[in-house]
């Protein structure tokens, strides 16, 4: 028997080529949003991995008995991101009265509008003279 192969019926042709490659493109951009959202939130997680990590280094400051009063404090810290965070120190009522003293470390972003990022308050005890 002899059989022939007829041309048109071999390989894939330019129509399905292109069909597929649009069915590709298609689904690619899908899925654009949801990169674009993840790399975002990672991008907000190092900032606020970081503002909790300086809240946690001052307030491990602190908490080293010490005969000193905790004073207050402000200076700015970077994130790897490049965003410049404002790091606020606070000893409410002072350290005239020997007892326990409010302390309140605050991070928020510095540029504008200032954003509160991390919050922490803790007592420090204040020997007496």
């Amino acid at each position: 028997m002899d059989r022939r192969v007829d041309d048109s019926d071999c390989g894939f042709g330019l129509v399905e080529i292109v069909v597929s490659m649009f069915l590709l493109a298609l689904v690619a951009m899908s899925f654009l949003p949801l990169v674009a959202q993840t790399l975002q939130t990672s991008a907000g997680s190092t900032t606020l991995a970081t503002a909790t990590r300086l809240v946690s280094e001052q307030m491990e400051a602190v908490r080293v008995p010490s005969a000193a009063c905790p004073g207050d404090s402000v200076f700015t810290k970077t994130d790897p991101r490049g965003v410049v965070l404002r790091v606020v120190s606070d000893a409410t009522g002072g350290c005239t009265v020997p007892g326990l003293v409010t302390y309140k470390v605050t991070v928020a972003k510095a540029s504008a509008p200032a954003r509160l990022l991390a919050e922490a308050t803790t007592l420090v005890s204040v020997p007496g003279p």
